[in-house]
């Protein structure tokens, strides 16, 4: 733990590590093992918790300057692995269409569920994840809401990928939601501990797959300008876009 402590990275990167690690001394993982029995010990694990605990692996190694070439290879070799477990799951999956969507969430906004109504808009217009909506309103804080004249402010400086992307600011002028942030009270939205449990009362889908069904109805549209910025918003590689929530599968480069 005191080499993950002293790693130059983010405190909740730290977090997850520390997560991995405990699985690893639980299952009194030997970090001289060679490489096949590293192989078969990760075996016994869905191939994305293969990926994170032989990430967390050589991230040690490479920490105490162990030679990593043969875990580099291994993750070379799973990650196609993953990414065809991925597809396989993407295939699988039915979405509603953007025209649903947004009538439901109009319709939050007609039965005054105001709160509902801006976490939806949030999630649909700039593709956040949750913890971007773990978020305070007319307050300062990681992640909030802030009216400024005719406009919201929203601003995001506690999210997944901060420490590549940097504070988020958007800028918002929809009526309703500038309404909506009206009729409700200063401060957190909520005061608990899970946000995920939170926000499955709240939103019309999972975050996750809301960006899936804009990225496929962006990818049916050819609109690619739009799934760059959604792109940008969400602070997500286009490489990964295309690969972890794209429904079409489509392969083309967007620059």
């Amino acid at each position: 733990m005191e080499i993950i402590d002293n790693l130059s990275v983010s405190d909740k990167t730290k977090e997850g590590y520390k997560n991995l690690f405990k699985i690893l001394e639980r299952d009194q993982y030997d970090f001289n093992n060679n490489i096949k029995k590293t192989e078969t010990y990760l075996s016994a694990y869905p191939i994305r918790k293969q990926l994170d605990l032989l990430n967390i692996i050589i991230v040690i190694k490479k920490y105490v300057n162990k030679d990593i070439e043969d875990l580099v290879k291994l993750r070379d070799k799973l990650r196609p692995i993953l990414q065809k477990d991925v597809h396989a799951k993407l295939n699988e999956l039915e979405l509603m269409s953007v025209l649903q969507f947004k009538k439901l969430m109009n319709n939050l906004y007609k039965n005054e569920m105001y709160l509902e109504y801006i976490l939806n808009y949030l999630c649909f217009h700039y593709g956040v994840r949750n913890e971007d909506l773990n978020l305070s309103i007319g307050i300062e804080d990681d992640n909030y809401l802030m009216q400024d004249g005719d406009k919201i402010i929203y601003i995001r400086k506690n999210y997944k990928t901060h420490d590549t992307y940097g504070d988020k600011r958007h800028v918002i002028k929809d009526k309703k939601f500038i309404d909506s942030y009206n009729k409700l009270s200063k401060g957190k939205i909520y005061d608990g501990l899970q946000i995920t449990n939170f926000l499955k009362k709240k939103l019309i889908m999972n975050e996750g797959n809301i960006f899936k069904m804009l990225i496929k109805h962006y990818e049916e549209q050819g609109n690619t300008k739009k799934i760059k910025q959604l792109s940008t918003d969400r602070g997500t590689s286009i490489p990964t876009v295309l690969s972890n929530y794209n429904i079409n599968n489509s392969k083309y480069i967007i620059q």
